[in-house]
């Protein structure tokens, strides 16, 4: 293969994604990346890249609000030309799986999850305070816009060549909403940096459990805040930053601090001395519970979606209910337990970037081969 094209829904904030794209890049340098709007300055990893926009970047302030017009962004996408390219790449959790290639282009979708405002979470965006918006035009128009992206969705979803995707869990939800097998490769986690020993946080001498998350209404951080209200005598940590933050703040007891975006140096500080991490939501793989395991604390979390693939009896324990009696119970039995650091770095270990490299690379050019040898026999 000689020309190759990258492809994401939007570079435009740092998300969960950012170690992949990075990743990819190293991987394939010259490569340009495609996407529908692009902030540089809220992605300074990506300034040596080669960036290609949608028309929706024309578009004053939408390219800062994308979330006003999902009805676009399949349009965006559909647009682009990629008939100069022998392989295409999309990394996705919404529209850049729609793009269209020719018959002798391989395109390879790498799965984030079946666009998630469409289906497995579509009430929970709908609800969400940033699509209110979508409710002022009346709940008729609402759905016609909703109905008409599922069926693009679901069209758009049959033209990769091959999928792979980045959890058990979420090849199941491939599998429901999309009738589509995909192969599963994790993704890459910074496994190394997690290492390094760092000085403690101040709240290091009372002790502290933590938890990292965007706060956002789906990451379920009112029912973990609401749980530490019975725990007076233990602190929550909460690192991260999002819509949702002042409603929880004003929801939080004392005993939990809000610690908002944090550089890396900290961050590692806080995961390498807390008692655990704890992840209460449904996680389509999980990358923080990796990296509290690669920095020596065991993880307590919600025992469905990635924390089932990413925890082991060895480096934490899972929840099977969000009721406010199993997870204190599940809390109460953490505390007894002894974990071997040893035991939660090899676990993370798994999901190391060199790991990654070897199966992604491996995946593409044993994909890259067989499209080859279809190509040839239709010649014939």
């Amino acid at each position: 293969m000689k020309n190759i094209a990258l492809v994401y829904d939007r570079l435009n904030k740092i998300g969960g994604a950012e170690v992949i794209l990075r990743q990819l890049h190293s991987f394939w340098p010259q490569a340009p990346w495609y996407t529908s709007v692009y902030q540089s300055k809220s992605l300074p990893f990506t300034h040596s890249w080669q960036i290609k926009t949608s028309f929706i970047q024309s578009i004053p302030y939408l390219s800062n609000h994308h979330e006003l017009i999902p009805y676009l962004m399949p349009f965006a996408f559909e647009n682009f030309d990629f008939s100069s390219y022998d392989l295409v790449i999309s990394i996705s959790s919404a529209e850049a799986k729609g793009i269209i290639t020719l018959p002798q282009t391989f395109h390879l979708h790498y799965c984030l999850t079946p666009t998630r405002y469409l289906w497995s979470h579509a009430e929970a965006y709908l609800n969400d305070n940033q699509f209110q918006w979508l409710k002022r035009f009346g709940r008729p128009l609402v759905k016609t816009i909703h109905n008409w992206l599922r069926r693009w969705d679901l069209i758009a979803a049959t033209r990769p060549d091959a999928i792979i995707t980045i959890s058990q869990h979420v090849r199941r939800r491939i599998q429901k909403y999309y009738q589509r097998d995909a192969q599963v490769i994790y993704p890459p986690v910074e496994i190394n940096k997690f290492t390094r020993k760092q000085d403690p946080p101040p709240e290091a001498k009372t002790g502290y459990y933590l938890t990292v998350a965007r706060l956002v209404p789906y990451k379920q951080l009112d029912f973990l805040i609401n749980a530490f209200t019975h725990l007076p005598n233990q602190q929550l940590i909460i690192i991260g930053d999002g819509v949702d933050r002042r409603r929880l703040q004003k929801m939080a007891p004392t005993n939990v601090i809000f610690k908002g975006f944090v550089d890396d140096q900290t961050l590692i500080s806080y995961y390498q001395f807390a008692k655990a991490f704890i992840q209460v939501n449904e996680e389509d793989f999980g990358i923080a519970m990796v990296e509290a395991q690669a920095a020596g604390i065991p993880v307590l979390a919600y025992g469905v979606g990635g924390a089932c693939e990413i925890v082991t009896p060895q480096t934490g324990v899972l929840f099977t209910e969000q009721k406010l009696d199993n997870f204190l119970h599940a809390l109460a039995k953490l505390e007894t337990m002894k974990f071997l650091k040893t035991d939660l770095r090899r676990n993370a270990s798994r999901f190391s970037p060199s790991v990654f490299r070897q199966q992604f690379i491996n995946t593409v050019e044993a994909l890259w081969n067989q499209h080859i040898q279809k190509l040839k026999i239709t010649s014939m």
